[in-house]
């Protein structure tokens, strides 16, 4: 027993040493632009917080890159002159790239076990989505001339195939557990899990010495940190941010005014925003002088476009907004990575409720007497607000 687990320990020793701590991409785009023969190739993180830039020359339709990656993550290949952009998920391994100028995005990677996990992956995607006809079923489901009877079939048909997909990606993320292709997809799947969950799979990475410095986990483990600020019954960050007309208004200087706030991210850009705008200025024209108020943070870009959303749909609530898109400090500090969101608070700026849809919030406005009472009891508990839903519609969840 001591002789084979010598041999183990060896075995892993040598192993540890073996792998590659370096990368290499050797690239073949064939084609007769210019831009072939004597050009240049940029390599890209797609890493907003970090993002790097590798540039080196083309000779004869052939380049390639070298470095090192502490981090692997999706990066881009470019080349100036030719249309599109090339992904590759890169880590400290050799790749081969083949392909032609009309199709860059299309190249063939070879190499990389992530890269090559991911591949399989997006094949199945399309063979799946091929199978069901899925651009049909969307277009059925949206277009006003479908009759009902489609529109079901295609609901139906549009389900399934998601409930296929979802459970193909179950299966691969278990049969390759604690590597970069789980983290990839366990980073895009967190949020729609219970947070005791993401802690555990966090946990897990972070014992296992290959991850350690990961920015991925070190990215998890802020948002693990963000989430645990915001539970039910802790106190809602403060929000400083200027109106359209430049004057500063603080959070916390709403609700202490009021006996429930709402605070609401949204955009003029944001279409289902935009859907959800009437509903919420019947709620907010019905309960406004009862203690209700909206405390709108805008996601977009532009000033006139705001405004220009503000006037449109006649939203009489206080709104503010850094104007950086998905880039701002409150968003990143909400965890906010979809629109329309909503955080509920009551007169001490205690969260009260998180995320609910714009049928959970129809549902309370219809439920008058309800309504009245959440307005009045300012410490109501998550639990209560599940509790009235699932009396109207017992299907609906309110999500952390």
């Amino acid at each position: 027993m001591k002789k084979i687990l010598m041999i183990l320990s060896a075995a892993a020793m040598l192993a540890a040493c073996t792998t590659k701590q370096t990368y290499t991409i050797n690239g073949h785009i064939e084609g007769d632009s210019m831009d072939l023969f004597n050009g240049i190739a940029i390599l890209t993180s797609r890493d907003s917080e970090n993002p790097t830039k590798d540039t080196v020359q083309i000779r004869e339709n052939k380049f390639k890159f070298e470095g090192t990656i502490q981090t692997p993550v999706f990066h881009y290949i470019s080349i100036p002159g030719i249309s599109g952009v090339l992904p590759i998920f890169l880590e400290n391994a050799d790749y081969v790239i083949t392909g032609h100028q009309d199709s860059l995005p299309k190249a063939k990677i070879e190499g990389g076990e992530s890269q090559q996990l991911i591949k399989e992956y997006n094949n199945k995607i399309d063979e799946v989505s091929n199978r069901y006809n899925i651009r049909e079923l969307i277009r059925d489901m949206r277009v006003p001339t479908t009759t009902e009877e489609r529109k079901a079939e295609a609901e139906s048909l549009y389900y399934a195939c998601q409930e296929e997909l979802s459970k193909y990606k179950d299966s691969m993320m278990q049969a390759h557990p604690l590597t970069h292709f789980y983290l990839n997809m366990f980073q895009n799947d967190m949020r729609d899990m219970e947070l005791a969950e993401v802690i555990k799979i966090k946990d897990e990475f972070k014992a296992d010495k290959k991850f350690k410095g990961n920015r991925v986990v070190e990215k998890i483990e802020e948002y693990i940190a963000r989430e645990q600020a915001l539970e039910i019954g802790k106190v809602a960050p403060e929000i400083v941010l200027p109106t359209p007309t430049g004057e500063e208004i603080k959070l916390s200087d709403i609700y202490s005014k009021n006996k429930i706030t709402m605070i609401d991210f949204w955009a003029g850009w944001c279409g289902p925003c935009r859907n959800f705008n009437p509903t919420l200025v019947k709620i907010y024209n019905e309960y406004h002088d009862k203690g209700f108020e909206v405390y709108g943070v805008s996601l977009d870009k532009t000033k006139e476009k705001w405004e220009e959303a503000i006037k449109e749909d006649k939203l009489p609530w206080i709104h503010v907004s850094e104007l950086k898109y998905w880039n701002g400090e409150y968003t990143k500090l909400y965890n906010v990575n979809y629109i329309p969101q909503n955080l509920f608070v009551d007169q001490e700026g205690k969260i009260i409720a998180r995320k609910i849809s714009e049928e959970e919030i129809e549902t309370l406005r219809r439920i008058d007497s309800s309504m009245a009472s959440l307005l009045r009891e300012v410490k109501i508990t998550k639990a209560d607000i599940e509790s009235i839903i699932e009396q109207t519609i017992p299907d609906l969840h309110i999500i952390d």
